[in-house]
Formats: C-alpha cells, structure tokens, sequence
C-alpha cells in the first residue's frame, strides 16, 4: 500500500506544496492529499489531474480536516526557516500530528526540531527537495516504528499540548497573581 501524505491549510508557495508534488510525482511510494485553498489552487488541481496520486479536496471544514489527516500517514509543516516568524510561530499542524499520532515533517530552525528530535516523532528536513528526498524515504524505513511514535506523539499532546493541560496551566498561572 502506498504512504498517504496530507497538508491541508493555505495553498502557497512558502508551504513546500510545488516540491512534495513535484516528489509525489516521481515516486509511486507516495500518494499526497491535500485540502485548502489560497493563490495556488489551480496549480494544485492542474497536479491532481496530472497524477492519479494526487488528491485535491478544496475548501475542507475542520471535522473533514481531522477526517482526512486520521485517514493518512504522514503529515507536514514544512515552514521557510528564513522567514524569522516561522521560528516562533506555534503551528496547528505540529498539533494536530501530535494528537492525532501522525509522524511529522518539518523544515530545521523551525522551532520544533528539538521536540522532534527528542521524542522521535517524524523527520526534520533541510529546507530544499533533496531534504524533503532524504526525510521522507527515512520516514519510510522506520515504518515499523510509527505505532510507537505515534503512542509517543498522543501521550505528548495529552501530558503538554492538550487543552486540558493548557487550562490547567492557565488557572495554575491565574491563581498565582
């Protein structure tokens, strides 16, 4: 059966789409699922008409969001290092891989790479199509190992990242003033 990659969000160009397209394409390891919308829409249906692993939803509401990510393997969050706001900026998608239990891609010097790393719960990239290459085929080879990562990953979000856990920080922090 072939590896199920999924992005839904905007559909630009900073998002790495063109590239894991571009890889999609070549390898009939992979198939790529995205949903969204944004200034590159026509260019991801064109890919979708192009090659039958392909797949491209529009507009998705969130329930088929998690819908559609709970159906796939591997999710992205692949950000422009260079874009000094992706160093801070706390992605949805890293979230959602988390609770969900998919392992993730994302760019180095994205301010997840230790997290990552630490927890071995996907793979980090460099920012270009040869990094993209090497991750995801590394992901491949350690397929026997996504069920754990992905209990790793769920008793991550539950522990840190959780709205419950969140909650309880805030009226902890609230009840310190």
């Amino acid at each position: 059966t072939r590896c199920k990659i999924v992005y839904v969000g905007i559909l630009a160009g900073s998002r790495f789409l063109r590239e894991i397209i571009k890889f999609v394409e070549k390898d009939e390891r992979f198939e790529f699922h995205i949903g969204g919308f944004g200034i590159m829409e026509n260019e991801v249906a064109e890919a979708a008409e192009r090659c039958e692993r392909i797949f491209y939803y529009g507009k998705l509401p969130y329930d088929k969001t998690l819908s559609l990510e709970q159906a796939c393997d591997i999710m992205t969050a692949i950000y422009d290092p260079k874009v000094p706001n992706h160093k801070f900026a706390a992605p949805n998608k890293f979230y959602e891989s988390l609770m969900l239990g998919k392992p993730v891609v994302m760019a180095y010097n994205t301010g997840f790479d230790e997290i990552i790393k630490k927890n071995n719960i996907g793979c980090l990239i460099e920012f270009d199509e040869s990094g993209l290459s090497n991750g995801l085929n590394n992901l491949i080879k350690q397929k026997d190992e996504w069920l754990s990562m992905s209990e790793r990953m769920k008793k991550l979000y539950k522990e840190q990242y959780s709205w419950a856990e969140m909650e309880r920080r805030l009226v902890e922090l609230y009840t310190s003033i």
